[in-house]
């Protein structure tokens, strides 16, 4: 339990147990839960999202997304926003890039895409509400996580730090197991929709490669988010369509 515990704590504000110790093989083990702690986020979005009964969709999925960006701490947000500023920043030049990354402040590109990535979750949330699709709501945090994972099982991590430690420790059956039932769901809950979902991962992919030459925390952060509104967009094109 110990692995998940880790998991949770790093992927959330939640309460969790403190450990004196942790050791990189712990660190390492706890990415495989990382899309069982996307569920559990993805049930109290879901019954957070039951207030549509009362209220209209449009101010619930305010809320469920104000506390959507609460419980992971604006962590991926602030991933989505370093990778964005070193995109525009870095032309090309993979160590400048990096140096964008570590800076504390946030640039012009950043927060343009965190403003552009609020406001289209705030709409793809209020059309699945509007349509009494909230349960899509208990999956799309796991899809998230589930393509970091992906990433981390295809794609060399670049940056330094523990995370290099956790890489070496990677649980990479477990995670496999997870990436392919998470392609097989989606595939087979949103059909040729689900295709863009795949798509959008390997254009996160490719980024990775042209701005850094493979991955770091930032470029996993904006993926789950990236991940998040792609599948909700799948969901909302899928059930227009059928």
């Amino acid at each position: 339990m110990k692995s998940f515990w880790l998991a949770w704590q790093f992927l959330t504000r939640l309460p969790a147990p403190s450990y004196a110790e942790v050791s990189a093989k712990e660190s390492g083990a706890s990415l495989a839960y990382y899309p069982l702690v996307g569920l559990v986020i993805g049930l109290m979005l879901w019954g957070l999202a039951q207030l549509a009964l009362w209220l209209p969709a449009n101010l619930v999925a305010g809320l469920v997304l104000a506390f959507w960006v609460w419980v992971s701490g604006g962590l991926h947000l602030d991933g989505l926003a370093d990778s964005s500023d070193a995109w525009l920043g870095a032309h090309g030049d993979k160590t400048r890039a990096l140096n964008i990354m570590h800076d504390s402040r946030i640039g012009s590109g950043g927060a343009i895409a965190i403003a552009l990535l609020l406001l289209l979750k705030w709409i793809a949330l209020t059309e699945l509400l509007s349509a009494d699709l909230s349960w899509v709501l208990l999956l799309v945090p796991f899809w998230g996580r589930l393509s970091a994972q992906a990433l981390l099982l295809t794609t060399p991590y670049v940056s330094g730090g523990i995370a290099r430690d956790m890489i070496l420790h990677l649980p990479k059956k477990r995670m496999w197991v997870w990436v392919l039932l998470g392609v097989a769901g989606i595939l087979w809950t949103t059909q040729f929709w689900g295709l863009s979902l795949l798509l959008s991962w390997w254009v996160v992919r490719v980024w990775a490669f042209k701005l850094l030459g493979g991955l770091n925390g930032d470029l996993l952060g904006a993926s789950i988010e990236i991940t998040e509104l792609v599948v909700m967009i799948a969901f909302v094109g899928f059930y227009f369509n059928f």
